[in-house]
């Protein structure tokens, strides 16, 4: 299919129709409304990389709609609601106020036309109300409120006839903001339906044959990119060490089943090593290895000499270093092509700094010590392992990152709210784990930092808020135009990183493979799509 063709059928249509001044049948959208709804289907089915310009183009007319507040889109529920959700994702500037009119559920259901009281609307009123990004945005937190329980109630009580638009509430609802791409992506393949398209329906069943061939065409490549990263653990014979192989092959998974355009590819890879070592270092911590062994680990990292290795106090710690070198090595050298110049100390300072503050919480455990909550979170932000992970990543992404962006209070600011909201979620997880060792943990800090008033439950609630106040902070960031330094693509890495910190941590804080994890793992990796039989 010659990817603009779609689009030129969109104008000829539209044209047709307003020059022309024909009648349409009253199924037929108006030409923003379909603009959107276009855009929806491109993003669903994984193929916005193919339409980026085209995409811009209608938003840029929406935006211009907006702006002069057209009824096209402020009459239509459904559209006003898609129309905010695409502007402000993409940095327009969209007033949450404008959606003012539909946060009381009873006088939306009273006073909005019948023909906008569907499921389908409320669910885009849903999934537009998750983009809170500033302190004060009151009708999207209503709007949140009650859309939530509405669909819930809907999906409880069986009132949702269409099988697949049942699916897709109950998909929505389970893990927004730990939604990845990919996952999102074949689902929707598969629950595409041609026939509830009443215009250019040729062309939508093109889209989705293109879908589908550019969902396995990824698939082969990334297939081969956890070849090349099993032939990298064996090599550095991490089967030896506490950490199976299903950890790389969830770590590769979760990174790539959202960041998985094939210009990435380098960015993947790197991204999943780190994850892997970072596991391993992190057990050796965990396991109590003696004290002087560890310390001896962070002096050898800090010399970095691969020669000074024999000096090693065991085999699973010269193992790790083994590994960390020739990795750290190897990167440098692949990154000295994107980046034009050596950022080898950037990567061992980040390693010393995380092997740092594993001594550290080490130390807290075994002297049984009490940091103070700024203190914990200080640690804990680095000592988890996001911020290693994205900006190791972020060397290969395609724009040359500076010392100045690396340094800036911009860069600073966007790996500690990713750190702190997967640290909070990994506490909330472990915390009856924690307490039972008597390890620093943030709820049971906050339990007793209440000095009995304060519950387990009542803890949990309040870092919750924290972790949702945390993940709205980035994205504002993430959206930022004005005045931002650090790259798009690189800021986009950040909010991956944010997402896999809630898809992971929904089933476990540990990389065990779930059932769930290994289905969808197996769907984005190992199992093409097939065409369907009817789609000719």
């Amino acid at each position: 299919m010659n990817i603009l063709t779609f689009f030129e059928l969109y104008d000829r249509f539209f044209s047709h129709i307003f020059l022309v001044g024909i009648t349409v049948p009253p199924i037929c959208p108006l030409r923003l409304t379909f603009g959107l709804q276009l855009i929806d289907t491109i993003e669903k089915l994984g193929l916005e990389p193919y339409f980026r310009r085209e995409i811009e183009r209608i938003l840029d007319e929406t935006y211009k709609s907006w702006q002069k507040k057209n009824e096209e889109i402020f009459y239509d529920v459904t559209c006003c609601a898609m129309a905010f959700r695409f502007l402000r994702l993409r940095g327009y500037h969209v007033s949450a106020d404008e959606l003012v009119n539909f946060v009381d559920e009873e006088l939306f259901f009273s006073t909005v036309s019948p023909m906008f009281t569907n499921v389908t609307t409320i669910l885009e009123l849903y999934k537009a109300s998750q983009l809170i990004i500033y302190p004060n945005e009151e009708p999207l937190e209503r709007i949140q409120a009650w859309t939530t329980t509405y669909l819930k109630d809907q999906l409880l009580n069986q009132s949702i006839n269409d099988k697949k638009l049942h699916k897709e509430v109950e998909f929505t609802l389970k893990n927004y903001h730990g939604t990845l791409a990919r996952v999102l992506n074949r689902r929707c393949i598969e629950l595409y339906d041609i026939d509830k398209h009443h215009i250019l329906k040729t062309s939508y069943r093109d889209l989705l044959t293109l879908a589908i061939q550019d969902f396995n065409s990824c698939q082969a490549l990334h297939q081969a990119e956890l070849q090349i990263l099993e032939r990298w653990y064996e090599k550095n014979e991490l089967q030896s060490s506490t950490v199976p192989k299903r950890v790389l092959q969830s770590s590769y998974f979760m990174i790539t089943a959202d960041a998985f355009e094939p210009e990435l590819s380098d960015a993947r890879i790197s991204y999943a090593q780190t994850c892997v070592l970072v596991t391993v270092v992190d057990d050796l911590f965990d396991n109590c290895a003696p004290r002087e062994e560890l310390v001896n680990l962070i002096q050898l990292v800090k010399k970095w000499d691969k020669n000074s290795f024999t000096q090693c106090c065991s085999k699973q710690v010269k193992l790790f270093l083994l590994a960390l070198y020739n990795t750290v090595d190897e990167l440098a050298e692949k990154a000295f092509v994107h980046q034009g110049r050596c950022i080898k100390q950037d990567l061992i300072s980040m390693w010393q700094e995380l092997l740092e503050g594993m001594l550290t919480e080490l130390d807290w455990w075994r002297e049984n010590s009490a940091p103070t909550i700024d203190e914990y979170l200080s640690v804990g932000r680095t000592t988890i392992g996001a911020k290693i992970c994205v900006l190791t990543g972020a060397y290969f992404l395609g724009p040359k990152l500076s010392e100045d962006i690396l340094n800036s209070e911009e860069m600073k600011s966007l790996w500690t709210h990713v750190s702190t909201v997967g640290r909070l979620l990994n506490d909330i997880q472990t915390q009856e784990k924690e307490l039972e060792q008597r390890k620093p943990n943030i709820v049971s800090m906050h339990v007793a930092r209440g000095n009995g008033v304060i519950t387990m439950e009542e803890a949990t609630t309040r870092i919750e808020e924290n972790i949702e106040r945390g993940r709205r902070q980035l994205l504002q960031m993430v959206l930022q135009t004005n005045g931002s330094q650090v790259p798009r693509v690189c800021k986009d890495f950040f909010w991956t990183t944010c997402k896999i910190c809630f898809y992971l941590y929904k089933f476990t804080n540990e990389y065990d493979s779930p059932k769930e994890i290994v289905s969808d793992a197996k769907k984005i990796i190992y199992e093409p799509i097939k065409l369907p039989k009817n789609i000719f």
